[in-house]
């Protein structure tokens, strides 16, 4: 990327001092060269490029599950299913790719704003993380999009009341909205781009 953008500038100077050149003193055109501007939009996207966003569950939650799984296992369980006993219900990858529209109007949107200097490169990459976030949270919130809950599962969710076995939605039937703890485990992280 880096050796791109340089590329990039120098064929911008090259160009700017040519147009300098054929416009000559006399000429009614005049060019504006502000290489500071150019210099804090190539550094942004420079440092842009060294960041990445990740989404998903990450880390270890036990929150909500008596029976010790944490939330990362659960999560794979839940995405890729265990063949003949849990069905796969992805997801992550079906929000992802089912708010593909709205992702990438957000990462145009932030990348421009980076280059003009009115968004540092960490502020866009938690807007693009949290519209991420929000179309995993989505799949989770409707449960359409999901393979239905066995019939013995759906008996389970509706003789649970009171404290201590309270559901979120106690007598509803949207896969992987039990107790909330999938929905809350769901999270994006900003970091340094790993394979640099």
């Amino acid at each position: 990327m880096a050796a791109c953008i340089s590329s990039w500038r120098a064929d911008l100077w090259a160009r700017s001092e040519r147009w300098d050149d054929m416009a000559g003193k006399d000429s009614s055109i005049r060019w504006t060269d502000d290489r500071r501007k150019l210099d804090g939009a190539v550094q942004a996207v420079a440092a842009l490029s060294q960041k990445q966003v990740t989404v998903g569950v990450h880390g270890k939650n036990r929150k909500g599950r008596p029976d010790g799984v944490d939330a990362v296992r659960l999560a794979t369980i839940h995405e890729y299913g265990i063949e003949g006993r849990i069905p796969e219900r992805s997801f992550i990858r079906a929000g992802l790719d089912g708010g593909r529209a709205e992702i990438v109007a957000v990462v145009r949107d932030t990348i421009g704003q980076v280059i003009d200097g009115r968004m540092t490169p960490q502020i866009a990459m938690e807007d693009v993380g949290i519209e991420m976030q929000s179309q995993i949270v989505q799949v989770i919130q409707s449960g359409d999009q999901l393979q239905d809950l066995a019939e013995s599962t759906k008996k389970s969710r509706q003789g649970k009341t009171g404290k201590g076995g309270t559901a979120a939605n106690a007598g509803t039937f949207k896969p992987l909205w039990d107790t909330g703890a999938m929905l809350q485990s769901v999270t994006f992280q900003v970091g340094a781009r790993r394979g640099n």
